[in-house]
Parts: C-alpha cells; sequence; structure tokens
C-alpha cells in the first residue's frame, strides 16, 4: 500500500478536476500526478532508493503536493519541516533524519550542508519536471514509513514521529469518519503552514479528489473570497484564527451557507469566544484534540454538539470532546501505569490505527512514549462520567 500512489489514482477517476490551487495558479488532478510521476522519476535518477528521506523546507507553494506525491511515488519519506523554523532546528532535523536530498523555497531560514538542495519555481526544478514520469510507483506495505513528523521540540530537541502509510490512511478514514465526508465538490483551503496538522488534513481532500486552496499566509479577506468561490469550504484553524474570523464577519453579509466545515484545535478555546462563534457559524465547527505522534486524531467535539441551548452545553464546549473513530482514550498514572477511575487527572493515552511506528533513531524516546499498548501522549486531563476528554495541562 502506498499512500501517495492513492492520490495519484484520482487522476483517472477525476482527471480534469482542480486539484491544487495557489497565487492564482491551479493544477488539476492529471497534471498533479503528472508532475508528481516527473519528480518520481527524477529522484530516483538523484540515486534516492526506497526508504531514504527527503527534507522540505517550503512556505506554503502549490508545489507542495506535488513534492510529497513525488516522494511517496517513489517508495521515499517526507520530513516537512515549518519554514519559518530557526537554522538551528532544521539543521539538527536535517542531520537526525539523514535526509539525502532538499527542497526549499525562496525565503526560508535555509542551512549550509553538503546534502544537495533543489529550490522550487526556479530552473533547475522545472528540469526535474521533464523529466521521463514514474510509470509504476513503489510497492510499499502499510507498515512502511511515509512521513518524518518532527514535533515541536518544547521539552527539547525535536524528535522525528514516525508515521507509516497506515498511520496516513487511518487518519484521513477517521476525518471521513467523525467531521465531513468530501469529494470533487468540495474545496479545503490551506491557511495554516502545510508542514503541519493543516498539510496532513489536505492529504484528505487530496486522497477524496477535492480541491485544495493554498494559502500563503492567513488572511481574512483571501478566506472570505474562498468562501464566495466555492460552495462547500472546509479549514483547519486555531482558536485565534477562528476569533478573527468572528470578529471580521460578524454583523456582515458573508455567505455562510457555502462553509461546510471549520476544525479547530492546537490551543485552548475559551468558552466565551466559542459561543460567540457558535452564534456566527452555527452547527460547522468541530473541536479537535492530538498531537504529531498520533496525527490529527485523538478526540474531537462534533460539529452537532456544538450548542449553546443544552443543559450540559458548557461543560460540552469546555471539553475536548469523545475518542475519535478507530482511537481508544484512557486516563493513567505516570509512575504506576495504572488505569484511573473518571474524573481522575492522570496521563492521557492514546491506542489506535493513527498511533506513530516509534520515533525515529531514539529507541529511548520511544520506550518512553509507546509502554503496554498505549502512546503517553504527556498531556494531562480526566474523562468525566459521560466520556467527555477534558485537558487539564499541555
Amino acid at each position: 500500500m502506498n499512500f501517495g500512489s492513492m492520490i495519484l489514482q484520482m487522476a483517472r477517476s477525476v482527471p480534469f478536476a482542480p486539484a491544487v490551487s495557489c497565487e492564482g495558479r491551479t493544477f488539476t488532478y492529471q497534471e498533479l500526478a503528472t508532475r508528481a510521476r516527473a519528480l518520481a522519476g527524477a529522484i530516483r535518477q538523484h540515486g534516492l532508493v526506497a526508504g531514504d528521506r527527503v527534507l522540505i523546507q517550503m512556505h506554503n507553494r502549490i508545489e507542495i503536493p506535488e513534492v510529497m506525491l513525488g516522494c511517496w511515488a517513489a517508495g521515499i519519506v517526507v520530513v516537512p519541516v515549518n519554514a519559518k523554523l530557526h537554522q538551528n532546528e532544521v539543521a539538527h532535523i536535517l542531520h537526525d533524519s539523514g535526509a539525502k536530498l532538499v527542497f526549499v523555497s525562496d525565503g526560508v531560514n535555509r542551512v549550509e550542508t553538503s546534502v544537495e538542495t533543489i529550490d522550487v519555481g526556479t530552473a533547475p526544478y522545472d528540469a526535474l519536471l521533464r523529466t521521463e514520469g514514474l510509470s509504476t510507483t513503489a510497492e510499499t506495505t502499510p507498515a512502511d514509513l511515509a512521513w518524518l513528523f518532527y514535533t515541536s521540540g518544547t521539552t527539547g530537541r525535536p524528535k522525528g514521529a514516525m508515521l507509516s502509510n497506515r498511520n496516513l490512511l487511518a487518519m484521513a478514514n477517521a476525518y471521513y469518519a467523525d467531521i465531513d465526508q468530501l469529494g470533487p465538490e468540495d474545496a479545503m483551503l490551506v491557511a495554516a503552514p502545510a508542514s503541519h496538522g493543516a498539510g496532513l488534513y489536505m492529504l484528505a481532500a487530496l486522497l477524496k479528489g477535492a480541491q485544495v486552496l493554498i494559502s500563503t499566509g492567513f488572511d481574512v479577506d483571501e478566506v472570505e473570497a474562498a468562501l464566495r468561490q466555492h460552495r462547500q469550504l472546509s479549514l483547519f484553524a486555531v482558536p485565534t484564527i477562528l476569533n478573527r474570523l468572528v470578529t471580521a464577519w460578524e454583523g456582515r453579509d458573508v455567505p455562510l451557507e457555502n462553509l461546510r466545515c471549520i476544525v479547530y484545535g492546537g490551543a485552548p478555546m475559551y468558552v466565551a469566544d466559542l459561543e460567540r462563534a457558535i452564534y456566527l457559524f452555527g452547527p460547522r465547527l468541530f473541536q479537535l484534540f492530538a498531537q504529531g505522534e498520533t496525527p490529527m486524531t485523538v478526540s474531537g467535539l462534533p460539529q452537532r454538539l456544538h450548542r449553546r441551548d443544552l443543559p450540559e452545553s458548557r461543560r460540552l464546549l469546555s471539553s475536548c470532546g469523545y475518542p475519535r473513530t478507530g482511537c481508544a482514550i484512557s486516563i493513567r498514572d505516570p509512575e504506576t501505569g495504572a488505569a484511573l477511575p473518571p474524573g481522575t487527572d492522570g496521563e492521557i493515552c492514546a491506542q489506535g490505527e493513527t498511533v506513530m511506528l516509534g520515533y525515529w533513531s531514539n529507541p529511548e524516546a520511544t520506550a518512553k512514549a509507546l509502554r503496554g499498548g498505549w502512546l503517553w501522549t504527556g498531556d494531562l486531563g480526566y474523562v468525566d462520567e459521560d466520556g467527555l476528554l477534558h485537558v487539564v495541562d499541555r
């Protein structure tokens, strides 16, 4: 099972449907597949073999999906990093991952390295696109590594969470099960860095033939323009962005009927702010709790429970919802490992097909995070009597 090849298959079923757009440029699924296969052939010609790593240090650009898909078609592991990372952090990730090729965009904090580096949007990159395309994608298994997701490093140097083909597919399937079905009639706006959560959900959209709109940076006017142009628009937003949209659109004639869903998460959302957002958006919000080690999938509060008129509304809105499809949650004692009863604070543990394989070249950290069949998230919280997850400290 090759996750990238499953997306490339969309070129057969919806070849002329728009796949990805950015800054006035649009590639159809057929064009995206052709460009990705050419990159796959070029990557092979550079001497890389299945299992090698490619670091992607790019601002949000239209080329990000084709680079990812080209790598996967060649059996290569992608290592996306935030374009705004400090050079020291990028240097650590480059060294730790052992990447043999780097794709960068203009304006990133690039590092001095002997590893071959290719600037997208330049003549050398365009030359890669003229390579004979790889007709047959690499044969990989569900357990094979696909994405090295480096953590933020808030408690030390970033660690590479190993995400497999199975992890990515399980994440996408959980999106369809819990948040929304997607199809060629839908559009997803990627307004946050595609190297992290927004990019992961971008894959879920491409896997179903939806159009991905890549924004070079969050802008309220751009979101509104997308909403006016597309009749079924979804996006991922951190709470600060959600609050900015509410402030900008309250009392204005904005076609919110075109809004399919806003998934929000990544930071606490105050109940008062959330109630204000519900008043404006109605049942179009999905609250997400997760981390890179189980990408975008631990718990969530569904659209139908984003209400202000229920007796338990404040408790619902102050929680992180229920376990996602295919995911189990357990609150455990960090010292003994024992499961704790409802209402008792402990470490949040998760289990399911989205949970990472482990940390790249870091068996000590892996042994600490994956114990007793559970992912120990490092976050503290409790589950109440009704099964709602409440996060106490991240």
